[in-house]
């Protein structure tokens, strides 16, 4: 690999040779001269165009080797699981400038192709003056062995570049996947929440009515704990304190940012890139056109959006892709738009969400909330899918993960693809010759990691719908731990009811269900869904209907994963949560209806001692309290080496 700093962009030509090993002809399309072999990136400001770059190198090697010498990134577990690799990758998407925090371990160098890197070293150091983000969090003890810190400060700089007043919550989200082996992370959120723009309101009414600011509880609970001398002076260290009382570090002013560079936004034209390596040829093409032609002469080609999977099958299951495609830049697979309702048949004359095949998990999230807001009654898919995206592996990975990856991908513990199953969503598959062909998800898949999608066919695009009055979508997984981990079990449940002829009830008019980890595909519960058709919505039906469940998801003994009975209770229990869900919400319909003189038939009561089950978890921000002692007479500023 060359590369030169600072140099003029140049464009490679195609050598046409052939790319030997795996029995066809890859010269790239019939346009040879078309296709570039260099690579230009900004990294920290600087220029770099790289030539010859090896196709599965990748970024974090590229920024710690000799030629960018920045080893602030930290390599930790190579898998995208722990954040101490964390930069920011900045690109231009549907003429927008959007700043996304990656992980370098998986993020090929190729991908990052017309994009500006940031790396802790951009933003700040001792020498040059630290950034607010790296002043707070040494300041507030937030860092220890310092291996994890470089991740966790490009995280939280991320957050204000997109928001430079984020919220707790905000915050605590985007930073999920970050993890730390010394501080027990409350220091570190501290100091990230400092630079939240709710520091400073009350949380929230106190179960006695209190305000937060109001600090006498602290001393309260403080003098309560025992003290290890009459001699001391007691100090209360909390979550609330330092955010409010501040540290000394300097104010933050998002406008004192680096700018996107100029030559990406309006002289650099993003070409279509063929890099041949050793091991892989790698093709970045520009055009549907263009994708379609490759995939036409190499129909085993591996798609590639954001190498979360392939990128572990590759490095740690010795999985091997010698052709693989970077889809990022074929502008049709970059389609997000609302559908309006229409006279077309089907589900899609409801209208919805058209997703393309290269749309993150993070911009999916980001419409979807957009629809909740301005369409509650219609967007019970998007709370489902939003709920789901909320627990869906880590922020990193929902940057550059794409919804049309996690389906196709396959997996039978998936978070998401439950939950299109039961909505009813559909997806549209392209072949080389143009032809489109629309499939409902409830068909696609068709055995273990086999689905409906032929060799040579490219996923164009995802289609959510809308939800009509009376319809409700509910989703649900059930893990070791909530955020960051694999699923042991998931459902996702719809139904439309319908006021019953006599209208002294609500009868069942429709009905979908879908499984993770029950089956080895996303499963479906075909009879479980004949008895809730047409059936009473009561609690007479939960039997049936439980009954139905545990004979559509048998569980072998040996079942991979194991706890077999455990995950069929799991799925019994959704379908409860589901259940009295959607009676209380029902409920509600029922008495605003009746506010404003209207008449529906009762919903089900929902007993006192099960309401809570109906309740979505949401986890409060975290927040922590500390008493220490001093010697009276010894300072005891946020400065104080070797306390809170």
């Amino acid at each position: 690999m060359a590369a030169r700093a600072e140099g003029g962009a140049g464009g490679g030509s195609d050598d046409g040779h052939d790319h030997e090993g795996d029995g066809h002809s890859h010269g790239g399309s019939s346009e040879e001269g078309d296709w570039q072999e260099e690579i230009t990136i900004f990294v920290n400001g600087k220029r770099f165009d790289i030539m010859g770059a090896e196709p599965d190198a990748l970024l974090i090697d590229f920024l710690r080797s000799s030629v960018v010498g920045l080893t602030g990134t930290k390599l930790g577990c190579g898998e995208g699981g722990c954040g101490a690799c964390t930069v920011m990758v900045s690109r231009v998407v549907r003429g927008k400038i959007v700043h996304r925090a990656v992980n370098a371990c998986l993020a090929p160098l190729a991908t990052v192709d017309s994009c500006a890197v940031t790396t802790v070293e951009g933003i700040g150091s001792v020498r040059d003056g630290m950034h607010p983000v790296q002043e707070r969090i040494a300041r507030m003890h937030g860092s220890q062995c310092g291996f994890c810190t470089p991740g966790i400060v490009m995280a939280l700089y991320t957050v204000l570049r997109n928001n430079p007043a984020p919220t707790r919550a905000e915050i605590e989200e985007a930073m999920d996947g970050n993890l730390c082996r010394c501080t027990g992370y409350r220091p570190i959120l501290d100091a990230a929440k400092s630079f939240a723009v709710d520091k400073s309101d009350c949380c929230s009414a106190r179960a006695d009515g209190t305000c937060c600011r109001d600090r006498s509880f602290e001393k309260e609970w403080a003098d309560k704990q025992p003290r290890s001398s009459d001699k001391v002076f007691r100090v209360v260290s909390s979550t609330v304190s330092k955010a409010i009382g501040g540290v000394g570090a300097p104010a933050y002013v998002g406008d004192a940012e680096p700018i996107f560079p100029p030559y990406l936004q309006t002289k650099h034209e993003i070409r279509p890139l063929r890099l041949e390596g050793a091991r892989v040829l790698w093709f970045r093409p520009t055009t549907l056109d263009q994708l379609l032609e490759l995939k036409g002469m190499a129909p085993d080609a591996k798609l590639i959006v954001g190498n979360t999977e392939v990128g572990i099958e590759t490095k740690f299951k010795n999985m091997e892709y010698p052709v693989r495609i970077h889809t990022m830049h074929v502008p049709e697979l970059q389609e997000l738009q609302v559908v309006e309702p229409s006279d077309a048949p089907g589900v899609e004359g409801r209208g919805g969400l058209l997703v393309g095949g290269c749309v993150s998990l993070t911009e999916v999230g980001d419409a979807c909330r957009d629809l909740v807001r301005e369409r509650p009654e219609q967007a019970g898919v998007f709370g489902a899918v939003i709920s789901m995206l909320r627990w869906f592996a880590s922020n990193q990975i929902r940057n550059v993960a794409a919804l049309a990856g996690n389906i196709a991908t396959a997996s039978p513990i998936s978070d998401l693809n439950p939950t299109l199953v039961a909505a009813g969503a559909l997806v549209t598959l392209i072949a080389p010759t143009g032809e489109q062909r629309t499939v409902p998800m409830t068909s696609f898949f068709k055995s273990y990691r086999k689905t409906e999608l032929k060799p040579e066919e490219v996923l164009l695009r995802v289609f959510l719908p809308f939800t009509r009055k009376f319809e409700y979508v509910h989703a649900f997984k059930q893990a070791r731990r909530r955020e960051d981990d694999i699923a042991l079990a998931g459902g996702a449940f719809r139904v439309l009811l319908a006021p019953s002829a006599d209208g002294s009830s609500w009868t069942v008019a429709e009905a979908g269900m879908g499984f993770a980890g029950m089956a080895p595909i996303t499963a479906q519960a075909p009879k479980a869904v004949a008895a809730l058709v047409g059936a009473t919505w009561s609690e007479a039906l939960i039997g049936p209907v439980v009954d139905a469940l545990l004979e559509d998801l048998p569980l072998p003994t040996d079942v991979p994963g194991g706890m077999p009975e455990f995950r069929r209770t799991l799925a019994a229990s959704f379908f409860l949560k589901f259940y009295l869900r959607v009676s209380t919400e029902l409920g509600a319909l029922v008495d605003a209806a009746a506010g404003a003189g209207s008449s529906l038939p009762p919903a089900p009561a929902v007993d006192a001692a099960a309401a809570s089950a109906a309740a979505e978890y949401e986890r409060e921000t975290s927040h922590g309290m500390q008493a220490y002692d001093v010697p009276r007479g010894v300072g005891h500023g946020p400065d104080a080496a070797g306390r809170p």
